[in-house]
This record gives C-alpha cells, sequence and structure tokens, in this order.
C-alpha cells in the first residue's frame, strides 16, 4: 500500500506548521482514495477544511415558537447545544480506516450493493458537497418540540441530504444508545455494529421526526467503500410539509430506554 503524502501526515497528527508547507499536496490521495480535503472534514478539522477550501457562510432558516429567524452556523450551534457537522465524523484516521475495511464484500462487488453503488454514484457530488435541499428547523409542540419542513416542494426520490453524526461502536444496552444513531452494517454481522450518532453532533436531518405514513426514505449510498445513509423523497412533498421518517420499532425502543 502506498505511504500517506506530507499533508495527510500533518493533518493526521494535527501539526499545522507542517501542514502549511506541503498544500501543493492537497490533490494526492490517500491509499482509499479520499483527499486531503475529506479526510479533514471526515476528522472535523476545521482549519485545515479552511485552508485547503474557502470557507463559505452557511445559515439556517428556524422558526422557534415565537419568532423566525436566520441564524450562522455558531448561532445554530448555540441555540441547539449541537455541534453542527456537515459531513461524517471519525474520531482518528486509523477508525475511519477501520470502517471502510469492515464494508461488507457483498455491498461492494454483488448484484447485494448494486443499489448502494449506483446511489454513491448519483448523489456523490451532493454528499461530498454537503448538499441539503430548502428546509427549515420548525417548532411543532412542547411534545415533539422541533421538525424538519420543506421550504420549496421536492419531487419523488429527490435527494434531501445524508445523515451524518459522530461514528462509534453501537452499546450492547439499549439504555446506553442514542435515539438519534442509526446502525451501520459491518462485515461480520455478529461483531458489535458501528453507529452514526447525530444526538450532540450532526445536521439538520436531525431533526426529521418519526412517521408511520413517512415521506421520506433512508438509503445506503455506497463511496469507495464508504456507506452514506442519504434521504430521499418517497412522493411529492409540498412546501410547508413536515419530513419524517418511518425509524422502525428499534427508534421507540431507545425511546423508552432513554426516558428518566
Amino acid at each position: 500500500m502506498k505511504r500517506l503524502s506530507n499533508l495527510l501526515r500533518a493533518l493526521i497528527e494535527n501539526d499545522i506548521d507542517e501542514f502549511l508547507k506541503h498544500l501543493d499536496e492537497r490533490d494526492i490521495k490517500d491509499p482509499l482514495g479520499f483527499t486531503p480535503l475529506e479526510i479533514a472534514r471526515f476528522l472535523d478539522k476545521r482549519e485545515c477544511v479552511n485552508l485547503l477550501k474557502k470557507p463559505h457562510d452557511t445559515s439556517f432558516l428556524i422558526h422557534f415558537k415565537d419568532k423566525r429567524e436566520n441564524l450562522s452556523q455558531r448561532q445554530f450551534e448555540r441555540a441547539f447545544h449541537i455541534h453542527y457537522l456537515p459531513h461524517l465524523k471519525f474520531r482518528n484516521y486509523h477508525f475511519f480506516k477501520n470502517v471502510i475495511k469492515s464494508c461488507p464484500f457483498a455491498f461492494r462487488r454483488t448484484s447485494l450493493g448494486e443499489e448502494m453503488q449506483r446511489l454513491g454514484m448519483e448523489f456523490k457530488t451532493h454528499i461530498q458537497n454537503a448538499y441539503i435541499a430548502d428546509v427549515s428547523v420548525r417548532w411543532i409542540d412542547d411534545t415533539i418540540g422541533f421538525g424538519l419542513f420543506a421550504e420549496k416542494p421536492l419531487k419523488p426520490k429527490a435527494f434531501l441530504g445524508a445523515y451524518t453524526g459522530m461514528f462509534h461502536k453501537l452499546r450492547f444496552s439499549m439504555q446506553e444508545n442514542s435515539p438519534y444513531a442509526f446502525q451501520y452494517p459491518r462485515l461480520f454481522w455478529p461483531l458489535r455494529p458501528f453507529a452514526i450518532d447525530a444526538e450532540i453532533q450532526g445536521n439538520l436531518l436531525r431533526f426529521v421526526n418519526h412517521s408511520h405514513l413517512p415521506n421520506l426514505e433512508a438509503k445506503g449510498a455506497l463511496d469507495r467503500g464508504l456507506i452514506h445513509i442519504i434521504f430521499l423523497a418517497k412522493r411529492p412533498i409540498e412546501s410547508g410539509d413536515e419530513l419524517t421518517l418511518n425509524y422502525g420499532k428499534s427508534y421507540w425502543r431507545k425511546r423508552l430506554c432513554s426516558r428518566p
């Protein structure tokens, strides 16, 4: 396997001085085929991301209980007490590689993974650019809290966004697992599976509420061995509609177990 570039090594070691010396290596990919910018995003190294790509302002339309505001990313994080993640986050590069290696062979090389592979190719640019459809977060009531709503119509199969959060292993106890955690497939099913957990770190898709009659569906999109959980419209969605997903029975078990 080829060695890491000096830029990638400095990125992984969090050596900014050395990183600045090797910015001309920004196009050299790692052995798995990922660019330094992608790795910086997956490790949530914001300073390195901004050095590799000029940052752009992000705003979020929020309907609070008594007012409507456009919030900057920092204001959004303060208001909801979460760390906003445009992309998936891994605790380190070694763990990132292990997740890639754990991708089931059947998803990579057989007909079982054809849909994942197709969706990965179709929406690769959207996923890389952290695209999310035109949506707003709106207060619903004291029982439900906030939800995610369409600001513009969406056609069937339209891409809403990719679910982001912190990668970790699912815990054995149901009480310890977050209701915001999506289970992630592994090579050997008996082992503890990975999860994408958006409870305290994630993007706007964490606000999608459960429904038995959802207008969204979750699909896996495979890109270079990494499976992204993407949300697609199941049917036509009108502006102002709440965006919902059926999280299944396990969602309600986790919600009940998470109650004090």
